[in-house]
């Protein structure tokens, strides 16, 4: 499994949706955005959502991502 700061270099700056997962692969979060990349970073970064987003980001251990055509696509 690849790192998470490896994986949020080569996210695209595209629309699409995003799924955080725990260490068992569960689903935690799922996402979309205008920009997968710039949203990412935003809840990695620790300026996403206050304290809900600082319980997720200690419990995320994956993310997936699918690159749409759009944010209303997503």
């Amino acid at each position: 499994m690849m790192d998470l700061d490896a994986k949020l270099e080569i996210v695209p700056h595209d629309p699409g949706v995003y799924l955080f997962k725990d260490s068992a692969g569960k689903p935690l979060y799922v996402g979309k955005a205008g920009d997968l990349r710039k949203r990412l970073q935003q809840h990695f970064r620790g300026d996403s959502l206050g304290q809900w987003a600082e319980h997720m980001r200690d419990k995320i251990r994956d993310l997936d991502y699918i690159v749409t055509r759009s944010e209303t696509e997503a």
